[in-house]
């Protein structure tokens, strides 16, 4: 009853009537439209499998790696510069941990990619089982480590997970794509105007 009364007594003076009001009703009317053309335009995406799996198996991928860190980041490239050589990486990091240039090592399980660092997270992707990596820097030091196995374990909300992120992105993408469609047809822009803006 409240709001009823408060919305006669605004009618009864006029408040519908003034610029401000008149302003944003037109502006809500314009919103509204612009997104229930982006709805009817997105209603027509497709989603994306490939993506999906794609996020999916990123999401999912766990890694299990020896990871050895260093304080001071020329012991570690000395290091990885002898493996590189041809040297034994066991003899070399034994020999460093022994020495205290390197901690790290032992019983290390495996770890969800996603939430290591990225630049970590990309090279534990794509290395061959086996591989030694090469040095990052991290917060408290330098880590480099050796990737022992790789696999993919499907959790509960993953998939879920993924689908929703790469609809999203779809959605957006799609309309962002449609406004750039509306101006190209519709938009007219003042050539003089701009040229006294440049």
């Amino acid at each position: 009853i409240t709001v009823r009364l408060i919305e006669l007594e605004a009618r009864n003076i006029g408040f519908d009537q003034t610029p401000s009001f008149r302003r944003q009703v037109e502006n809500h009317a314009q919103k509204t439209l612009l997104y229930g053309l982006l709805n009817l335009h997105a209603a027509s995406v497709a989603l994306d499998e490939n993506a999906v799996d794609e996020l999916y198996r990123q999401v999912s991928l766990e890694a299990k790696l020896e990871s050895y860190s260093f304080n001071n980041e020329a012991d570690a490239k000395q290091l990885l510069a002898a493996v590189n050589k041809g040297e034994a990486f066991d003899t070399l990091i034994a020999a460093a941990v022994k020495t205290g240039k390197a901690v790290g090592g032992e019983g290390q399980g495996y770890t969800k990619l996603k939430d290591l660092l990225v630049n970590i997270a990309k090279a534990a992707t794509t290395m061959e089982i086996g591989a030694i990596s090469e040095v990052f820097r991290q917060a408290d030091g330098f880590v480099l480590f050796r990737l022992i196995a790789r696999r993919c374990v499907e959790y509960a909300n993953a998939l879920q997970f993924a689908r929703n992120n790469v609809w999203e992105a779809q959605r957006a993408r799609a309309g962002t794509t449609y406004i750039n469609e509306l101006i190209d047809e519709y938009v007219t822009f003042n050539e003089d105007a701009q040229a006294v803006l440049d």
